[in-house]
């Protein structure tokens, strides 16, 4: 039991290093970024310590759109959700389908992007706002406070 708790508490510190140094991991470690499972990216996309380490969502889908590639269908779906669409800027976000059909996404991936790409158009957040990672999140957690008082 102990060395179970001692693996979980590492993969946890693990998980919290890619997020808050995730440019600079991908970039030394592409093999291992490549490899890194979905569960474990999902755990990086949505850990607090991303926005640290990156100031665009632009910057965390290129993380993503490298991890994607030759990626199955489910893996994506299981990912892609973690990715904020909206934020995107409007090039980036019209490039999302091209891209995805000239990488050989499979169909259950191209899917799961056009379903995520019509909301984001859906909900867009005009450009200049939100742009910002990091003031986003911020924004978020001033929000929560208000609604804890």
């Amino acid at each position: 039991n102990d060395a179970v708790a001692q693996s979980a508490s590492l993969l946890v510190r693990c998980v919290e290093t890619i997020a808050r140094n995730l440019p600079a991991v991908a970039r030394a470690e592409p093999t291992g970024m490549a490899r890194i499972t979905s569960e474990h990216l999902v755990a990086v996309l949505t850990h607090d310590a991303l926005g640290d380490s990156v100031v665009s969502e632009d910057e965390v889908w290129g993380h993503v759109r490298e991890w994607c590639v030759g990626r199955r269908g489910d893996e994506v779906r299981e990912v892609l959700p973690h990715v904020r669409f909206p934020m995107l800027a409007t090039e980036t976000l019209e490039q999302c389908e091209e891209w995805a059909v000239r990488v050989g996404m499979d169909a259950d991936g191209v899917g799961a992007l056009r379903e995520l790409v019509a909301e984001a158009r859906a909900r867009r957040i005009p450009e200049g706002l939100g742009s910002e990672y990091a003031e986003c999140e911020h924004a978020d957690d001033e929000d929560d406070e208000d609604d804890e008082a």
